[in-house]
Parts: C-alpha cells; structure tokens; sequence
C-alpha cells in the first residue's frame, strides 16, 4: 500500500445545487459533472475539479441509504468521504487483506480502480483507495474535468481534517490500514498534502470530516475559511 495522493474530498447535503454554487462562488470553481453511476448507492452528485483534484458533493435520491442514515447520526450535511489515489490498487487490496480490513465496494473500469473501506473497520469517514490509469488521469470527474479547471481562487486540494473522541486511536488505525507516518497528530503524504487528526471537543463535538483544505492561489487569500455543508472550508 503506497498512498500518493489526496486526490477527492465528498460532502454528503441533501442540496447539492447550493453547495455546488456556494463552492463556484467562494472558490473560483468552473463546471461540474453529475456521475451516473452513484445512482447505484441511491445517489445524485456534483463532482467539481480543484486543480487536478476534486470536491465532490453527495445527495440521497431515495430513501435507506448510507449517505442519508450517515446524516442521520451527524444531525444533517457533513463530510462524509476521502478518497485517497495509490501506487497500485492491487498492492493496495493485498495489504488490506493482510490487515483483515473488510471493504464494501470494489470496482474495476476503464482508467480507473477503487475500493471502499468498510467504514466500521478504518473510522471517521468512508475512505477509497483508487488507482487512475494513467496517473494523472481521474474518470470520477468526467471525460471533460480539465477544461473545466478553473484556478484563478484555488489550485487543489491541501488536506483534511478528522475528528473524533479519540483522535490518537483513529490516527492509529489510519496509519496501520493506509501505511501513513503519522508525526504529532497529522500525515504528510507524496504530494505535501496533510490528514489531521483534532479530539471532536477541539471542534464542537462533532466527529469525522470536519475540515477541507485548500491550496490558494492569490496568498493573500491565505487563512481565509467558509463553513459549506457543515464543514470548514480553509485557504492555505
């Protein structure tokens, strides 16, 4: 298991035209594209590039879903996923069969591979692990996600942050299932972006995604944060 990049951040609101817009508005970001393929979680989205990464919002479209029971425990919008790109998606199974981490999805495409880690198992969110072929490739954005990268406000993604009431244990189990160095409570990976763990009393109480990084293009944007979906939105 090599983890190389942090490459998509996923949102779960019931109104995924709003979010969409208050990230065009607040980010600078360009189109997005609805993937059909979501509809088998019962699902309808927006996945929008940031750079050559992405923000991703998800709504229910029918009733007893993950996404909707996950806002049930969370009292509404909330972060809900990382997807992490890998080395190999192959070595990326292996280890996690060795670790005994149970996954709930896997799925081989065209450009593209991924496994879902069971959210029982890794904590904090659903986490993907998933190998684009070629690398700088991402078919979960579309055919048509590089003309519309719009950078002029943020040029990706920089990091994101978990909480939970035991931020040391979460940080634990995400090093061991991902193969991430975690050093004073945060994991830098190939790409200098950072998955930081804070204890939910740090934030409110709330557990899980709480807190999506962005890099800014104009520095002096720098500190600036938004709360979108229940989730603090950061410029660094």
């Amino acid at each position: 298991m090599r983890v190389t990049r942090l490459r998509q951040a996923v949102v779960v609101d019931p109104d995924r035209d709003a979010t969409l817009l208050k990230w065009q508005q607040e980010f600078g970001l360009g189109a997005a594209f609805a993937d059909p393929g979501v509809g088998d979680f019962g699902l309808h989205n927006w996945v929008v590039p940031a750079g050559d990464t992405f923000l991703e919002v998800v709504a229910p479209n029918r009733d007893n879903t993950t996404a909707g029971r996950y806002m049930e425990r969370h009292g509404g919008p909330a972060g809900y996923m990382v997807i992490f790109q890998v080395e190999s998606i192959i070595g990326a199974r292996a280890h996690l069969a060795t670790e005994q981490c149970r996954t709930v999805w896997n799925g081989d495409f065209d450009g593209i591979s991924g496994t879902h880690l069971h959210p029982a198992d890794i904590g904090g969110a659903i986490v993907s692990v998933d190998e684009p072929m070629p690398p700088g490739g991402w078919p979960w954005g579309g055919s048509k996600w590089t003309e519309n990268m719009c950078t002029d406000v943020v040029s990706g993604l920089a990091g994101v942050t978990m909480a939970s009431v035991d931020p040391e244990g979460l940080a634990a189990t995400w090093s061991r299932l991902l193969n991430l160095s975690v050093d004073n409570g945060s994991a830098t990976l190939p790409d200098n972006s950072v998955v930081s763990f804070v204890s939910s009393a740090e934030v409110g109480g709330r557990s899980g995604l709480v807190g999506i990084d962005l890099r800014a293009t104009d520095r002096a944007a720098v500190g600036r944060s938004v709360v979108i979906s229940n989730t603090t939105f950061r410029l660094v």
